[in-house]
């Protein structure tokens, strides 16, 4: 009996030591961390790699560790961030044909073909490169050196189509046809092009090249020849609403077009031209160099020798177009602004406007848009209505002009009447700088 009355007792103690252990409020309590076990995400650990190419078959076995790897292969096996390079003593200059379909890249990653000179070519029965992730955003890098492209055939980026963003060096993209945009490349992304050749490319916009709207292009020393935009932009069509391009040190020569055989620059887009040539283009339109319908701005370059059937065989523009310290030579139209056409907004600056020829206005035709002119020569063109300058002008002074009598605007301290040979030399030469130029005589008559 005291043994259960004790046990009772003892019973009834620890309870309420119990209860008042874990009720109390002033107790201090710690973080409940008993039992709980974190995970931490750590940064992708992982090595670059470079992985050779070593035969130019067309395949995708899957394996990259059996001396026999195809480029296929190599991409598929690369990670993001891995360079593909070519063996040079089993490849040397091999062309790679592909009988598997396009390329396509979804990671950063790096093609170098420069020690090689390899050829990629899809004999007309695909693109050749898609560079596109799938999520609509340019969050990849991909580099590619050294390589010709040529064979492809597809709707669009028939060369390449990038939604990334990619670099193009060293590099040849010709012979690619597409039915609709950009024969040789169409870029929805960011592209830098430089140092390489685009040419004998064809497409209804963008022989050479189309930049779309959300495209960003910059080429830098680099020559886009005898492409066909069969509508517009024989070399390069820069997309309307919002395309961007940047072309420094490069040559745009014997393109093809309806309009804007070198170059269309299309509504709400913009162009950057600097020390750059366009030579020898072709339209039945208008703009043999360039047709600009959006905003352009050429510094430091050079064209000449371009044709336009309806009209400003050199430069047509009909929105708004800065040139400076530029020549227009040699270009020719059957009908309106051998030199220039303008019926948008135009300023001429520090430019030689020289030997070219049309219908009407031989050098510039304004026809309905406002053209200022300022410290520049234009003279020696050819014309039976108004052979340098038609229509009427605003003149910022300073101006050597030769014949006015289709013209107005120009007076004051600008010097009227003046002969050519008085003031520039006519033939095109190295006179320092990046592109051909025509000389200044010494002579107090120029500006």
């Amino acid at each position: 009996m005291l043994l259960t009355h004790w046990l009772r007792n003892l019973a009834h103690m620890l309870q309420r030591r119990a209860t008042r252990r874990y009720s109390s409020p002033a107790r201090r309590r710690l973080p409940n961390c008993r039992g709980i076990h974190e995970v931490e995400i750590l940064e992708d650990r992982s090595l670059l790699s470079v992985i050779t190419v070593d035969v130019a078959t067309d395949e995708l076995d899957g394996n990259i560790n059996d001396g026999d790897v195809s480029l296929r292969d190599a991409i598929a096996a690369a990670n993001a961030g891995d360079t593909i390079t070519f063996n040079p003593a089993q490849m040397g200059s091999s062309t790679i044909i592909l009988t598997l379909g396009q390329l396509t890249i979804d990671k950063s990653l790096t093609i170098d073909g420069e020690s090689n000179g390899i050829t990629i070519d899809a004999q007309g029965n695909s693109r050749i490169f898609t560079i596109d992730d799938g999520n609509f955003t340019p969050d990849q890098t991909v580099s590619l050196s050294g390589l010709t492209i040529t064979g492809g055939n597809d709707d669009f980026g028939a060369g390449i189509s990038n939604r990334e963003n990619l670099s193009v060096t060293d590099s040849t993209v010709t012979g690619n046809s597409a039915t609709g945009d950009g024969g040789g490349i169409f870029n929805r992304g960011t592209l830098d092009l430089s140092q390489s050749n685009v040419s004998g490319n064809s497409a209804y916009y963008g022989g050479g090249l189309s930049n779309s709207s959300t495209g960003t292009a910059t080429v830098s020393s680099s020559t886009f020849s005898n492409n066909l935009g069969q509508r517009s932009g024989g070399g390069i069509d820069n997309r309307s609403v919002g395309g961007t391009l940047t072309l420094n040190d490069s040559t745009l020569s014997g393109n093809t077009s309806n309009a804007g055989a070198g170059l269309f620059n299309e509504i709400n887009a913009t162009t950057t031209i600097r020390n750059s040539r366009f030579s020898d283009n072709y339209t039945s339109g208008g703009g043999g160099g360039i047709f600009n319908n959006g905003t352009a701005t050429v510094a430091n370059s050079t064209i000449s020798g371009n044709t336009g059937g309806y009209g400003g065989a050199g430069i047509h523009n009909i929105r708004n177009l800065t040139l400076t310290n530029s020549t227009l030579t040699l270009n020719y139209s059957p009908y309106k602004g051998g030199g220039f056409l303008n019926s948008g907004t135009a300023t001429v600056t520090n430019s030689t406007v020289v030997n070219n020829t049309g219908y009407y206005g031989g050098g510039i035709y304004n026809e309905g848009g406002t053209t200022t002119v300022r410290n520049s020569i234009i003279t020696g063109n050819i014309s039976d209505n108004g052979p340098d300058v038609r229509g009427s002008f605003m003149s910022n002074a300073h101006n050597v002009i030769g014949n006015t009598s289709s013209s107005s605007g120009f007076g004051g301290t600008d010097d009227i009447g003046t002969n050519p040979a008085d003031v520039i030399e006519l033939t095109l030469a190295n006179n320092g700088g990046l592109t051909l130029t025509l000389a200044l005589v010494d002579s107090p008559t120029n500006p």
